[in-house]
């Protein structure tokens, strides 16, 4: 009964416990095998162009072949636009998929995915509103490329009707959403059993729950992983991933390999034989 995110906190905590004390690390602990690197897409967030180009040719470079752009948020022939520069400036040695994070009805999505085809696109991430199946399966059985639900996944009804669906459904798992590593799992055997692909993300989270989720996607086996959420951060309290041509990489350390700095942690609060100590909030949250 408590919100996912709560669960996905104690969970991850206690995942990373068990696995220090038993030297071996989360991946192994979830039932997978460790490797240093693993693989990771990279996203294009809406920007102004020259900044969106600047962005591209960064990620190109330091080794992402698979680039993810954020669409529907402007006008739709600027997407095509932006696409389109893309595709002419890389060509094949990208792969490219785009999201709209569920802002298209049916009609509008069966008309854009359409126009989105020439450009040889991967797969369309939420192209329809969370919630409505029947706007997502009428899309998806037109539909020129793979579909993947991302916000449309609350729970565990939502992960089975797609996996009754089946391909070319596509599912985006994360930690967050889910309500921690062992729901990953559980969804990944869902997903495995009907073959549906999926990928394994994370919600810009910083060091710490990016390492959970790259022992998931370690773990679970996914298709695509979306792994890039402390590339670039600055400020981070935790430290130990790091990126390098294209993947994340961690050491084989037992538990996340990750440490965490708790000297530039805030204190908001602490319970000691029953009561809480109230620290010194943040200025904002």
């Amino acid at each position: 009964g408590h919100p996912n995110i709560a669960r996905a906190l104690v969970e991850s905590a206690l995942a990373e416990g068990v696995a220090r004390q038993r030297g071996e690390t989360v991946a192994a602990l979830l039932g997978g095998t460790f490797a240093p690197a693993v693989e990771s897409n990279q996203c294009l967030f809406w920007s102004p162009d020259d900044v969106f180009d600047r962005h591209a040719e960064r990620y190109v470079a330091d080794g992402y072949r698979k680039i993810k752009v954020r669409i529907a948020i402007g006008d739709f022939a600027h997407d095509l636009a932006r696409l389109g520069r893309l595709r002419a400036r890389f060509g094949d040695t990208i792969e490219i998929a785009v999201d709209a994070n569920g802002s298209w009805g049916v009609a509008e999505a069966v008309e854009k995915l359409e126009r989105l085809a020439p450009l040889g696109i991967a797969y369309v991430e939420q192209p329809t509103v969370p919630g409505d199946w029947a706007a997502f399966e009428a899309a998806l059985a037109t539909a020129p490329m793979p579909l993947m639900l991302d916000e449309g996944l609350a729970g565990p009804d939502d992960l089975a009707r797609l996996a009754s669906i089946g391909p070319p459904a596509m599912a985006h798992l994360k930690v967050v959403k889910l309500g921690g590593p062992m729901a990953v799992m559980d969804a990944a055997r869902v997903l495995h059993a009907a073959s549906v692909p999926f990928m394994m993300g994370q919600m810009n989270e910083g060091a710490l729950a990016t390492a959970m989720a790259v022992h998931c996607a370690l773990a679970a086996g996914p298709r695509y992983a979306e792994l890039y959420g402390c590339y670039g951060l600055e400020d981070d309290v935790g430290s130990g991933l790091t990126y390098e041509n294209g993947c994340a990489v961690l050491a084989a350390a037992p538990g996340l390999g990750v440490e965490v700095d708790l000297s530039r942690c805030t204190l908001l609060w602490e319970e000691k034989a029953g009561s809480r100590v109230t620290g010194r909030r943040p200025r904002s949250s």
